[in-house]
């Protein structure tokens, strides 16, 4: 027999590799399995390996148990499952993008958009725990009805803190919002093909845009007329201008290719994951950027939201495994970003 200890590593790291914060309801009995029948030799090793060893093997053999409660769900337990994990991401988005954040400078149409998808996602799990459900996803749709509640109270509250800012404050708040879109044009549209762009990506920031138009011209006609402000409110006029006649041609584009849009976004999909490999998986947290991880989660999860809305619009869930991809990448990714920005964190004396 190999090295005891060094067995139990290997076995250990296996499980991580193909169970820890996977999806259950596509993880492989076989290999699990497996990996049980490898352990069991290891629980009469003595010792510290023998303990750790049946520690390990208790949590698997009721891990197994979960994960073949949830596969009997079938496709039922399939669905709810993308519905949970669709949400579970763009809760992290939000964490990401409103948490902790200056309510005033927060991109208002996200937030809108945020809200409109967990609210349809929980109702999609609510009619299917009618004919099937679990606890594991009972706990879910508790979990996201309060994150519904956030984001209902964070729309109320945002035009509330905007009123009491000066004209400075609000004149930068609507620097920020303009940046934001700004940012989301450069990693999603620019340089991109146009029949696999998200439109209602493009029509959100559009409208997000327009609303800022529409308060930077509001300051201007209030007397407010600082030299940067105006010069902030002609690039908003120029790149609203830009945005519009891009979405315009985004929507001919795709009128011209719908067929191909599901090979587009795999494509992208395997794009993304091939510069995770390259820039993030094995190096450093130290060292890693998490601004860049950031753009690469928010960029992958349009991705799944334009297969999702794909899948939706045409009744077709014949790419469904590479949504399922897609998401499951996401959430290693997410995990990932919050161990570097931990990393990063200086060291406490």
């Amino acid at each position: 027999m190999a090295d005891p200890t060094a067995e139990l590593a290997a076995i250990d790291k296996e499980y991580q590799d193909h169970f820890a914060r996977r999806p259950r309801v596509t993880r492989s009995l076989g290999k699990l399995d497996e990996l049980l029948t490898r352990l069991q030799p290891l629980l009469a090793a003595g010792g510290e390996v023998g303990e750790r060893a049946a520690a390990l093997n208790e949590t698997w053999q009721k891990e197994r148990t979960l994960i073949a409660e949830l596969q009997a769900g079938g496709d039922l337990a399939r669905q709810a499952h993308l519905a949970n994990a669709l949400s579970n991401l763009t809760g992290r988005r939000y964490l990401r993008h409103y948490a902790g954040k200056s309510r005033r400078t927060r991109d208002v149409s996200m937030l809108r958009e945020i809200l409109t998808g967990l609210e349809r996602w929980n109702r999609q799990m609510t009619a299917i725990a009618r004919q099937w459900d679990h606890p594991v996803f009972a706990d879910a749709r508790a979990r996201h009805a309060e994150q519904i509640t956030v984001c209902q109270r964070e729309l109320e509250a945002i035009p509330s803190d905007s009123a009491w800012a000066s004209p400075s404050e609000r004149a930068s708040a609507f620097a920020t919002r303009a940046n934001h879109q700004f940012r989301w044009y450069r990693i999603s549209f620019a340089n991109k093909p146009r029949d696999s762009r998200r439109i209602q990506l493009l029509d959100r920031m559009v409208g997000e845009l327009d609303e800022v138009h529409s308060g930077m011209q509001g300051l201007v006609r209030e007397g407010y007329r600082d030299s940067s402000h105006l010069q902030n409110a002609e690039i908003v006029t120029r790149n609203l201008g830009v945005y519009r006649q891009e979405l315009n041609q985004v929507r001919a584009a795709q009128a011209q290719n719908v067929a191909g849009l599901y090979g587009l976004l795999a494509s992208e999909a395997n794009s993304l994951f091939d510069r995770y490999r390259k820039e993030f998986a094995g190096q450093p947290r130290n060292t890693r950027d998490p601004e860049a991880l950031a753009e690469l989660c928010d960029t992958l999860l349009e991705v799944g939201l334009n297969m999702e809305d794909a899948q939706r619009a045409r009744n077709d869930r014949s790419y469904e495994n590479n949504l399922l991809v897609v998401l499951e990448n996401l959430q290693m990714y997410e995990n990932e970003l919050e161990r570097i920005v931990e990393a990063r964190k200086p060291a406490v004396n």
